[in-house]
């Protein structure tokens, strides 16, 4: 059976193909630049039809609507919205076409009484030949996505840990007039950054409290988020949500007023502390909620890329290949197993050889090392002389135990 796929610019032509993309990648077999669009044509032989998909989404239309699914008996035509573009797909039928045998597992036990070699591994290599097609039809249906929702995955974790770094700062910019302000440190004399008489481990502290709050508010607005893309959730859920967010908010209301009353003791005017206040703990809850975005939308690209990567045609054609390779090697000959046996026990034997050869000589090249470092440091050394040599016990220890995970 053929297929002509056509355009406002190009035609082409295929036969006996059972998977055929067509997109806006060069890497599809069908290449049409200017939409961003994924279609995949899959010939079922239930039906002796195609099957088109729709991977890319609201584009392109057929008949006016967007489609997931469409089965093409001769002819589909599809357009893309304020464009002269469009796709044809006419299928040919064809008198000659090859009928590919339908070869199963259970073929094999019906013949490995009459021949147990030269069938067996014709009809194997029949069966591989058909799992090999499945894979890679559900390949070309979803390795677009996974390697897009990968990049995005990716993206989406770099903007949460610089999001998370800059969480740190600014708690840590609002722990600073909070800690000055319970000290009772005036903010002339924090000014002096050189000496910075501030406590710093109260600073810490306050600043691991104010995470902690931020982390909180983080937690309650990634159920929010999650609920709104989810739809459903528990009864629990929404409450603690809510108890999450108003309480942290309250709190960072707190600090809010802390530092705002700490600044106020710099100037008079009340619009520098006004607006510095509200910068920092501003900032500070933005990351918070951005950080819970990241998470939540982290959640579902991880859970969209699950749907793709533990698709149920692909568990079978794995356990499909599981099975393949359990008769492949039930069907090799006792020599040719045992040969392979002997092979396996030689490595292992040769790996502990060589283990314990790199065990015995490590000490031999540490030696050198060992000196080196313990001049260094020769107060450390606690050197000790043995058969002429003086080594160092300590450095030597250590010198050994570094060539060693080296290796």
């Amino acid at each position: 059976m053929a297929v002509i796929i056509s355009s406002l610019h190009l035609e082409q032509e295929f036969n006996q193909n059972k998977i055929i993309t067509v997109g806006s990648s060069e890497l599809n077999d069908f290449y049409l630049k200017g939409q961003k669009f994924e279609l995949v044509l899959e010939f079922i032989e239930e039906n002796n039809s195609y099957i088109i998909t729709n991977n890319g989404g609201s584009v392109p239309l057929f008949k006016g609507q967007p489609f997931d699914k469409i089965q093409v008996d001769k002819v589909v035509k599809l357009l893309f919205p304020n464009s002269d573009e469009f796709i044809n797909i006419k299928v040919v039928p064809k008198t000659q076409m090859k009928q590919e045998k339908n070869v199963s597992f259970d073929s094999i036990k019906n013949i490995a009484a009459n021949d147990r070699h030269s069938v067996i591994n014709l009809k194997l290599e029949e069966i591989k030949k058909e799992i090999d097609g499945r894979r890679i039809s559900i390949i070309k249906q979803i390795s677009h996505k996974i390697t897009d929702l990968k990049k995005k995955i990716i993206q989406n974790l770099k903007g949460s840990v610089f999001t998370h770094i800059a969480l740190f700062w600014g708690c840590f910019v609002c722990a600073f007039g909070v800690t000055n302000y319970i000290t009772g440190l005036p903010i002339q004399e924090s000014v002096n950054f050189i000496h910075l008489p501030a406590d710093l481990k109260l600073w810490l502290l306050y600043t691991v409290l104010i995470l902690g709050i931020m982390l909180l508010l983080k937690q309650g607005m990634f159920g929010y988020f999650y609920s709104k893309s989810a739809g459903n959730q528990p009864k629990m859920a929404k409450p603690v949500q809510n108890i999450l967010i108003f309480f942290s908010l309250f709190i960072m209301l707190g600090v809010y007023i802390i530092n705002f009353i700490y600044y106020l003791n710099y100037t008079k005017n009340m619009v520098f502390p006004f607006l510095i206040t509200l910068f920092f703990t501003g900032i500070t809850v933005a990351l918070a909620v951005s950080s819970a975005y990241y998470k939540s939308n982290g959640s579902e690209l991880a859970e969209l890329l699950n749907k793709y990567e533990y698709r149920e045609d692909f568990e079978k054609v794995v356990k499909d290949y599981q099975s393949w390779i359990g008769y492949y090697i039930n069907n090799l000959s006792e020599a040719k197993r045992q040969y392979i046996s002997d092979k396996q026990f030689k490595l292992r034997i040769y790996e502990v050889f060589e283990t314990i050869i790199g065990l015995i000589t490590a000490p031999f090249l540490a030696y050198g090392v060992s000196n080196t470092l313990a001049m260094c440091f020769p107060d450390a050394a606690g050197w000790v002389r043995m058969s002429g040599l003086i080594i160092s016990p300590v450095f030597l220890v250590l010198a050994t135990f570094l060539i060693i995970f080296a290796f």
